[in-house]
């Protein structure tokens, strides 16, 4: 008779003890920590582009885990960007709000930089055009939050209710339509890389992010298009492996074609 097989128990115990190799992991880019197959560098600039104005994200914690999350490109794109994980800021004595966040307030406060919130669910929403109107290349805070629609609504019920309560210098932004229209020569396929679950066009952040830049900063600025041409680069690394991002990129026939070659 074999010998027997070890039980689950057994075989966390000899992991611990590092008595089991770990399963193998795939080569990484040290840059982007993307697997070599589907690297971005070629796709981002080879340093962020300075802004006149900051990014703050604010990530739930199960999207900093997700492969198409797209908040990475942000900062490789544009710098100042502060990444800020968690799904809520409450500002107690036990909790308090994050000196990032903290200064974006205060400065919105102050009437020193306003702060523009992108968040398309809210009807008392303005277009990102009409609040900052006349104001492009002035000093800004830019908030975005990342994750999947529903972690994105707990998030904003929670700032609702507590640090963005009533805080003066806020305005809650849209970006113009449903994909980087406010950009110069938005790139063909915005939007590929999510769908609603309604089925329409779902942006990801970075390309709300994309789009809002490219009203806050200067004509001209090097940093939206930038970023918004990594976004597009990253729905083209995905389509060769995910027909879906494929498909919503009219590329069907040529994933085909690369999973016969694959294969």
């Amino acid at each position: 008779m074999g010998k027997p097989l070890p039980s689950l128990v057994d075989r966390a115990a000899e992991e611990e003890e590092g008595a089991v190799d770990p399963p193998p992991t795939r080569p990484t880019c040290p840059a982007c920590a993307r697997p070599l197959p589907a690297c971005l560098c070629a796709h981002c600039p080879p340093h962020p582009h300075p802004l006149a104005g900051r990014v703050i994200i604010l990530q739930h914690p199960h999207e900093a885990r997700r492969p198409k999350a797209t908040a990475p490109l942000v900062g490789r794109c544009v710098a100042p960007v502060t990444v800020l994980v968690g799904r809520t800021f409450h500002g107690t004595a036990a909790r308090p709000v994050p000196p990032a966040l903290a200064a974006a307030l205060a400065d919105a406060s102050a009437g020193v930089a306003p702060l523009y919130i992108l968040w398309p669910d809210d009807p008392a929403a303005v277009a990102v055009e009409e609040a900052a109107a006349g104001g492009a290349g002035r000093p800004y805070t830019l908030l975005a939050l990342d994750g999947t629609w529903r972690q994105a609504r707990e998030m904003w019920g929670a700032a609702a209710g507590g640090w963005l309560g009533g805080a003066p210098g806020v305005t809650v932004v849209r970006t113009a339509g449903a994909s980087t229209a406010a950009l110069s020569s938005p790139p063909a396929g915005a939007g590929a890389l999510f769908v609603e679950p309604a089925g329409g066009v779902c942006v990801s952040t970075a390309e709300a992010v994309a789009a809002g830049l490219a009203t806050l900063e200067p004509a001209g600025s090097p940093g939206p298009p930038a970023l918004a041409s990594a976004v597009r680069g990253m729905a083209e690394v995905a389509a060769q492996f995910d027909p879906a991002v494929a498909a919503r990129l009219g590329w069907v026939e040529a994933w085909g074609r690369g999973v016969e070659e694959r294969g």
